[in-house]
């Protein structure tokens, strides 16, 4: 007659230094990953709101190729959560200057740029003198 083995059930699991030093790790790479998020979303945001203002500003030269004149009563900007969109001369039926806003809102105004302006000549500017307009009008 053959003998019967009893098999011995192991029980493994995780020990309380093993649970800690995972938590650490997952603590340490939540706050790598954070602020560069934070970023990406701000950037991703202005990325919008440049759009907007060129499609303002082509709007707008539609209108002076036809009537001669800009007309910033017309093609009121679309705001969204993030950005606040206007113009410097609202609402004039007939103008020859015009500059588009885009004043950002909420969690968008710790974007370093701040507001950005887009006049009829095409010149970008931004509200913050000390960020770089180049890379805030290329989303960098």
């Amino acid at each position: 007659m053959k003998s019967r083995k009893k098999s011995v059930q192991v029980c493994t699991g995780f020990s309380l230094i093993e649970l800690m030093i995972v938590t650490a790790i997952l603590a340490i790479l939540m706050t790598l990953a954070t602020p560069t998020f934070r970023n990406f979303s701000l950037r991703s945001h202005r990325t919008v709101a440049i759009t907007q203002l060129l499609q303002l500003a082509a709007c707008q030269e539609g209108i002076r190729a036809k009537s001669g004149l800009y007309n910033t009563a017309t093609c009121p900007p679309d705001g969204d959560q993030y950005y606040r969109y206007d113009y410097s001369a609202p609402g004039l039926s007939a103008t020859s200057l015009y500059t588009a806003m885009a004043i950002p809102n909420q969690a968008q105004k710790k974007d370093v740029c701040g507001a950005m302006m887009l006049d009829q000549d095409g010149h970008k500017k931004i509200e913050n003198n000390n960020a770089d307009v180049g890379k805030c009008w290329s989303s960098r």
